[in-house]
């Protein structure tokens, strides 16, 4: 299994999954860093880095290739017009989409691939995906430190559902702090 094989590299091999994993691999990045920083808690931020910088890359690896090769695709199968309205809805709450995605265990992948395609601006996928990702791991980082293998067992034991559940949840808090400190910057 891959993660073996980069498990053994550290740092590099957090970065390396977290590429590969924002671009086809249906491995978290988790897999490497919840492990690496329980024998490893100093290198909490180069974990934080690694696997936000790798992601980042990976996600802008997807993004070129749906720019270059997906439009051929989605207008083969869908009509002008709704791909156009797809566009223009994509283009409105992209970038919300694909916080979500980078925040929950949905395919981020997926949604990297469809930015491009639909022409997302790379610097608007970057920042969005710097900022989610950063935040994902800077969350599943201190929790690794702080629970050790308490929080690994109940990570393990959650599904899919109940994880996405819980990332929701942070999401909508996230949200309405943003609202109410942004309303008072207005005042």
């Amino acid at each position: 299994m891959i993660t073996e094989l980069l498990s053994g590299y550290g740092l590099i091999g957090i970065f390396v999954l977290g590429i590969l994993e924002a671009m086809f691999l249906p491995v978290p990045v988790e897999t490497l860093i919840i492990p690496y920083l329980m024998m490893n808690k100093k290198m909490i931020v180069f974990a934080i880095i690694a696997s936000t910088g790798g992601s980042v890359i990976g996600a802008l690896i997807n993004h070129y290739i749906g720019k270059v090769a997906g439009k051929r695709v989605i207008y083969k199968y869908i009509k002008n017009d709704k791909s156009d309205m797809i566009h223009k809805l994509f283009n409105k709450y992209g970038v919300y989409a694909v916080a979500i995605a980078a925040l929950t265990p949905l395919p981020y992948k997926i949604f990297a691939l469809i930015s491009g395609i639909l022409g997302m601006e790379r610097k608007k996928l970057a920042l969005t995906a710097l900022i989610s990702r950063g935040f994902r791991f800077t969350a599943v980082g201190i929790l690794t430190i702080k629970y050790g293998d308490a929080f690994m067992k109940t990570v393990k034991s959650m599904s899919v559902d109940q994880k996405i559940l819980v990332f929701l949840v942070l999401i909508i808090i996230v949200y309405i702090m943003g609202n109410i400190f942004s309303k008072k910057k207005e005042r």
